[in-house]
């Protein structure tokens, strides 16, 4: 759970006493909210990333003040921010992450061969042996999303993961991401597309000037009363028969 959480960049308040009930595996969870509301800061506190006040606990475990080595064990985070990892190549880049992160470094022949598996789920294996420096933008987001899996977290964490993907490739990342909660993974994942989120979230957290506006399933967040309120827009919510949600902006508030 998170109880309290208070963070800050200078004076400037980021997360005021953010409190959220457990965040639980097998679910994704969807951040969502206005920009500068505080979305990738929750991530990097979640990840240990930023100094915070407060309570952060992953199955009972204490996550704040506990020692870097304990909370990369359990916690792979992918920033919105890509670092570059010059030299690299594809599946490089990604032994290095599967190596670097884990609890028991893992021998070299075991890191290659999960990182070939991994780069193989996200259709990324003819990729494997391309310098990093020479990828696209959306090749180069899904690189990152394979050093985050590689390390099989119990807590995965994505700043904008679809940001850099074309249609296809963003509903192949969610059908993945969807895939890890089957497997008992806690995925929280932060998207500005309000309908593919609540398409694919068992629960989604609408956060704005650092605090918790909306948390829930998503037929009880998504509604026309809490878009105008957060972000200034009248909309209309479509729910549509295979239970995917799409949102239409006519105006601001």
């Amino acid at each position: 759970m998170v109880a309290g959480l208070h963070a800050r960049y200078g004076r400037r308040v980021v997360l005021a006493d953010l409190t959220l009930p457990s965040i639980a595996p097998g679910r994704l969870t969807v951040v969502a909210g206005p920009n500068g509301a505080g979305k990738s800061t929750f991530l990097r506190a979640l990840a240990g990333l930023v100094p915070v006040e407060g309570s952060l606990q992953l199955d009972g475990r204490e996550l704040v003040g506990a020692p870097p080595a304990e909370r990369a064990a359990q916690v792979a985070f992918m920033p919105q921010t890509l670092p570059q990892d010059l030299g690299f190549t594809v599946l490089e880049a990604v032994v290095h992450a599967c190596r670097s992160g884990a609890a028991r470094r893992p021998a070299a022949g075991e890191a290659v061969s999960r990182a070939a598996a991994t780069l193989d789920r996200l259709g990324l294996a003819t990729l494997a042996d391309v310098p990093l420096d020479h990828l696209s933008g959306g090749q180069r987001q899904l690189t990152s999303l394979a050093q985050a899996l590689v390390r099989r977290p119990r807590l995965l964490l994505l700043d904008e993961p679809l940001s850099a993907l074309d249609l296809h490739h963003q509903h192949a990342v969610l059908t993945v991401l969807r895939s890890l909660t089957t497997e008992g993974t806690a995925v929280v994942v932060v998207l500005h597309d309000l309908g593919l989120a609540a398409t694919w979230a068992d629960r989604m957290i609408v956060i704005r000037n650092g605090v918790v506006a909306a948390d829930g399933p998503p037929d009880a967040v998504l509604t026309s009363a809490i878009l105008a309120d957060v972000y200034g827009v009248t909309a209309t919510i479509h729910r549509h028969a295979d239970r995917s949600f799409s949102v239409a902006v006519s105006g601001v508030v």
